[in-house]
């Protein structure tokens, strides 16, 4: 239920309203929302710039299909205005756009420079004034904050876009995943939401207005065909040295089984930000090449969850740039997998142990070692360095005598994330 009544008085005369003279401005109200093109036989280009007074400045609004983004400027003699009709605003937006806003104070400190966000919040009607109060609170405070004039960003907002769903970006033979596993990916994923507990660096700036409720994916994925995933660096600048030799041949030799998928930050195919990319080609040749031949949707699911673990504890943005950091990295996302079958789908949670164990190299095995040893996942992700124990716990743990004994395996991690 929401705190507002749907009232055909909501459109009060704004003929007194000052028109906006947008052409630029250095404190931004950005507001994005979903409705169709037409609403009761109006462009909603054309409603806002009626509603809102903005007929001189159509490139506030911009859209993209379903999708649509309003920029108001917050400078000058315009706050005034915008902050007095900020409950008025808002209820136009969430009545047009299916009662759900995603809102943002924006800036940049540079004009050159990428769009920061001072305050993002998701409005849905509930608790209404409260937010509108707590905006309005926030908006003078924002107005101080150092930043360029700049044009409106609704523009860039909408170049930058992409549904946070499954999509098609590369190859022109790519499969796209079949609706039914599609389907058994976004239940899974939906039921366990809460478990993807993904830090606020991952979830803010691109990913944070392009939010749609009834998507059930944390974040946007990409699909790709297996060419464009042999293009891509597994294990960046890694120096194996004579000594990990055995795991780098063991590595080349189940590296089939490895590019499935991957977490990046790095932009790419339109897609700015935080993103997952899923080989569908290469899942599904995986899936019949082991114990999952007649459950592929299964693989499609360990390797999202993978994913979306390596989301999970990339907090500080850091980049791995060694055997042992990564060999961290990998084991714990495979743990935390396993975590997620044990409370979700445990009756699946052997198979999935059977398929880590049969088919991916020894340091992505370990995870197996990691979840029986029941390490908290937490302290890499609050803690991730590049420091010389990482060596001393890679050497400790990869011993047959070691990896028997969980109690061991939890002592030297904690020892070296002290």
């Amino acid at each position: 239920m929401v705190d507002y009544q749907e009232d055909d008085n909501d459109f009060i005369d704004y003929s007194t309203t000052k028109k906006v003279l947008n052409n630029g401005s250095r404190h931004h109200l950005v507001i994005t929302g979903w409705s169709e093109d037409d609403v009761e036989g109006y462009s909603l280009e054309i409603l806002f710039n009626d509603i809102f007074q903005l007929q001189d400045n159509v490139d506030e609004i911009k859209n993209n299909g379903s999708f649509h983004c309003l920029d108001l400027p917050l400078d000058d003699e315009n706050d005034y205005h915008i902050i007095n009709d900020l409950e008025f605003i808002v209820k136009c937006c969430l009545k047009y756009f299916n009662n759900y806003i995603n809102v943002a104070l924006a800036y940049k400190e540079d004009e050159n420079g990428e769009i920061q966000y001072y305050y993002q919040t998701r409005i849905t009607g509930n608790n209404l004034k409260h937010q509108i109060d707590y905006l309005k609170k926030l908006i003078p405070a924002f107005q101080k904050y150092k930043a360029v004039k700049c044009k409106p960003f609704a523009e860039v907002i909408i170049k930058k876009f992409l549904s946070p769903g499954i999509e098609n970006v590369s190859g022109d033979s790519i499969d796209s995943i079949d609706k039914d596993v599609l389907d058994y990916l976004s239940e899974e994923i939906k039921k366990s939401i809460l478990f993807f507990d993904l830090p606020y660096s991952v979830l803010s700036n691109t990913f944070h207005l392009y939010h749609h409720p009834k998507n059930s994916f944390p974040l946007p994925i990409l699909l790709k065909s297996s060419q464009d995933m042999e293009k891509a660096e597994f294990w960046k600048g890694i120096d194996w040295k004579d000594d990990y030799k055995d795991f780098l041949d063991d590595f080349k030799k189940c590296k089939k089984y490895i590019v499935l998928g991957y977490y990046t930050r790095d932009n790419e195919d339109g897609c700015e930000g935080p993103h997952i990319v899923l080989c569908p080609e290469n899942i599904e040749a995986a899936a019949s090449d082991s114990n999952l031949k007649d459950k592929k949707e299964l693989l499609y699911l360990i390797v999202l969850i993978h994913e979306l673990a390596h989301a999970m504890m990339d907090k500080n943005n850091v980049t791995m740039n060694s055997l042992f950091s990564n060999a961290m990295e990998e084991s714990l996302a495979n743990m935390i997998t396993l975590q997620w079958f044990d409370v979700f789908d445990n009756d699946d949670k052997e198979i999935v142990k059977d398929f880590i164990k049969d088919k991916q190299p020894k340091i992505y095995k370990f995870g197996i070692n990691q979840f029986e040893a029941g390490v908290d996942w937490s302290k890499w992700r609050d803690s991730k360095k590049m420091h010389k124990l990482l060596k001393e716990w890679f050497d400790n743990c990869f011993v047959p005598e070691l990896l028997e004994q969980p109690q061991k395996v939890r002592a030297e991690y904690n020892r070296v994330l002290k």
